[in-house]
């Protein structure tokens, strides 16, 4: 039904958004991690 717009598209989106950010501050915690031990 395209007249009802689905409610949990925003969620998504922000849900998305979020575990994107998550997986970079991880990566970004992983390079902190490895350049020390050079």
């Amino acid at each position: 039904m395209p007249t009802r717009s689905p409610p949990y598209t925003p969620v998504f989106t922000h849900h998305f958004t979020c575990v994107n950010c998550i997986s970079k501050i991880l990566s970004c915690k992983k390079f902190s991690l490895i350049i020390p031990k050079k």
